[in-house]
């Protein structure tokens, strides 16, 4: 006769690699953001539109790493780190798991990619999502070379060479280090 095996429950492991690759990713994305939507004509347009206060979270699931940004009263998106309430957003992006967020965070696929496998889901007005998006494509247009910008965005934004070199300089040497 066979003895009743009692088995402990395994779980697995946390990705602790890719958790902390999104969260620093998240932490110069939001510097990103909030630097050029001071610099950047094209984010300052698209932004324009969105009405003070507006929040926009971008979420991993189920880990719940998080980033906030909000428009200020001068027209600027801010970075708020993930202090604030998730209830408090006007536009939740999420990302469905860790392996999600680290393949368009690290640009292995874009954000419209990301979109057509459903790896993304919003909560709020798809106009608005399109809108955060294409700045985001942006912003990834001055973080990252143009080989692997040209590959994670459908169409490179029209930004002249020496303007993009500047702004990637002041993005990473003044923007990101010191949050202006």
């Amino acid at each position: 006769m066979r003895k009743n095996r009692i088995y402990k429950e395994i779980k697995p492991g946390r990705k602790l690699f890719k958790v902390i690759t999104v969260k620093v990713i998240l932490f110069f994305l939001g510097r990103g953001f909030q630097f050029l939507s001071k610099f950047d004509k094209n984010i300052k347009n698209d932004i324009h539109g969105l009405p003070e206060g507006f929040t926009v979270m971008f979420k991993i699931l189920p880990i719940g790493s998080k980033m906030f940004l909000k428009k200020n009263k001068k027209g600027y998106l801010k970075y708020k780190g993930s202090s604030l309430n998730e209830k408090t957003s006007d536009l939740s992006i999420f990302f469905k798991n860790i392996e999600c967020a680290f393949l368009m965070f690290t640009a292995q696929i874009s954000s419209h990619q990301a979109f057509a496998e459903h790896r993304i889901s919003i909560k709020g007005e798809i106009s608005k999502a399109m809108l955060i998006m294409r700045c985001l494509n942006i912003v990834e247009t001055y973080l990252f070379p143009k080989i692997i910008a040209k590959h994670i965005t459908k169409r490179l934004p029209r930004i002249s060479g020496i303007k993009k070199q500047i702004g990637r300089f002041l993005v990473y040497f003044w923007g990101i280090p010191f949050g202006i």
